[in-house]
């Protein structure tokens, strides 16, 4: 692009579309970079927050939480299998 040339509303879809996605990823590498220095990391293992508990930010107290960090890569794939829920809401989270 030369000094003087206008973007196009397409041009600028493509920066905020790569600027949503870089800083979504950048926020993810944050977390696990902070949860890693934590006493008792581990990959591929369930951390299970007791029903109720409000020891994290945003509690729902009426819902079940569980977290993880599943190590994958190309050449060690993970399915991850969440039964069906047919009462109330089911939200896993990639």
């Amino acid at each position: 692009m030369m000094p003087g040339d206008s973007m196009t509303s397409s041009d600028e879809r493509t920066i905020v579309d790569a600027y949503t996605y870089l800083l979504g990823r950048m926020l993810v590498i944050r977390q696990e970079h902070m949860e890693r220095k934590a006493d008792g990391f581990a990959n591929n293992s369930i951390e299970y927050n007791p029903l109720g508990s409000a020891d994290f930010v945003n509690p729902n107290l009426d819902v079940a939480y569980l977290e993880a960090w599943i190590a994958v890569d190309a050449d060690t794939p993970a399915l991850l299998d969440v039964p069906r829920i047919t009462s109330g809401c089911s939200a896993p989270h990639r």
